[in-house]
């Protein structure tokens, strides 16, 4: 592994969150004729999914400051649009009620 700069470790770093997040698909598949095939048990896949985050966490803990990973800064985007989204729902459920109230004081 070559960590000599700051963007090798976040490339790195992307490389084994997608990683997980793939090994993670294929173990929660339903399909019998996933990639792995039957070459790799599930115990096995488990097995490089705690390995891969074990690293990722040593790396964090090693490199405190490197930035954010990719999937980091979707998983916040995502959020973000969705409260973004829930608040605008609520805005105007708020307004229907306010102004069904208004109309009743009338």
């Amino acid at each position: 592994m070559d960590i000599s700069s700051e963007h090798k470790i976040l490339d790195l770093k992307n490389r084994i969150e997608a990683s997980i997040v793939i090994w993670r698909r294929k173990m929660n598949q339903k399909d019998s004729k996933s990639a792995w095939g039957s070459a790799v048990s599930l115990e096995k896949r488990e097995l490089f999914e705690e390995r891969a985050e074990t690293i990722l966490l040593l790396l964090k803990q090693r490199f405190p400051g490197i930035p954010q990973s990719s999937l980091d800064v979707s998983k916040i985007q995502f959020n973000k649009v969705r409260v973004d989204s829930l608040s605008s729902e609520f805005y105007f459920i708020l307004h229907l009620e306010l102004n069904d109230r208004l109309n009743q004081q009338v």
